[in-house]
Order: C-alpha cells, then sequence, then structure tokens
C-alpha cells in the first residue's frame, strides 16, 4: 500500500462516487434491465450471459485504451482477458438479477466494483493507493481483467447459476 490513510482514502473516492454511481446505474439499467431479458427470450442460460457480457466489454473499448491508467500491459493480452472477465461477470450480475427481480443488486456491485478498482489501482480522484507488482498485473488486478478475479467469479457465476437451473433457492 502506498501511503495509505483512511482521510487519503475518502478524499480520493469522495467526489468520484457519485460519478461511479451514475455510470454503474446507466450501464445496468441499459445491460441488465434492458438487453438482459431481451436475450433471455433466445438464450436464459450462460449463452446469454455471455453475450451480454461481451456487448458490455465492447461499450468499454474506448475507455481502456484512452484511460487504463493501473497497468503497463499492453491492450493485446489486456484486451482477451477483460472480455472474458466481464462476460464472466455478467453471468454472476444476470443471475443476481434474476434471483433478485431487482437491477439494484448488479447496479451496486458494478458501483462498489469501479469505486474500489478505481480508487485503489487507478488512483482516480488523487494516488494510486496499490501499486500491481509489473508483469503480474495478469493475476492480481482487482478488476474483471485479473485471473484471481475472474475464477472467484466464475465458482459464484455458475454456482447462481447451476442453482436456478435446478430450481434450488437463494
Amino acid at each position: 500500500l502506498n501511503s495509505f490513510t483512511l482521510s487519503a482514502l475518502v478524499m480520493a473516492a469522495g467526489p468520484p462516487v457519485i460519478i461511479y454511481f451514475i455510470f454503474a446505474f446507466f450501464e445496468e439499467v441499459g445491460w441488465r434491465g434492458y438487453l438482459a431479458p431481451r436475450v433471455a427470450t433466445v438464450n436464459d442460460g450462460l449463452l446469454g450471459h455471455a453475450l451480454v457480457g461481451l456487448i458490455w466489454a465492447s461499450w468499454h473499448f474506448p475507455y481502456m485504451t484512452e484511460l487504463w491508467a493501473h497497468t503497463s500491459e499492453g491492450l493485446v493480452t489486456l484486451l482477451p482477458r477483460f472480455i472474458l472477465g466481464t462476460m464472466i461477470s455478467a453471468v454472476v450480475y444476470g443471475e443476481i438479477r434474476l434471483r433478485t427481480g431487482s437491477l439494484w443488486p448488479a447496479v451496486l456491485m458494478h458501483w462498489m466494483g469501479n469505486t474500489i478498482a478505481n480508487t485503489l489501482l487507478a488512483g482516480l480522484g488523487g494516488g494510486a493507493f496499490v501499486t500491481l507488482t509489473p508483469g503480474q498485473e495478469w493475476l492480481s488486478s482487482f478488476g474483471v481483467e485479473g485471473v484471481l478475479m475472474m475464477g472467484i467469479f466464475g465458482v459464484i457465476g455458475y454456482g447462481l447459476y447451476r442453482r436456478r437451473k435446478d430450481g434450488i433457492g437463494v
């Protein structure tokens, strides 16, 4: 951790928190509120979630090419992991939306994920608090492109999906 103090974290995260909430809210209205139900009429399984995730990832391409500040890794290796990680995240967000019947859990997850990753790693709103070991970002990033995060979300997403398909409650 680089010069971490609670007051520095609050100052760094404070103003961007509102912006991250607005982005997360409108993205989730689009992805889980509008797109996912339409895709589900064709495929309500993992493929449907993956398609939503692919479109969701594509939405971020311009942002990634211009503003991705927390890694020195090239897009040639980062982009495929980001796409896969976003598709995996779409399973988790989509299954939680289906279970709850509400967009709010997805909005909150998206909001907190962006707030944590962007504040800690990218230092948006202030200096970065966590510096990833150069060359190891692929493994340990807090974002969807981190292999550890993909593994965790993959297990959670598949578990939620199986429970829904098997008719098992929360």
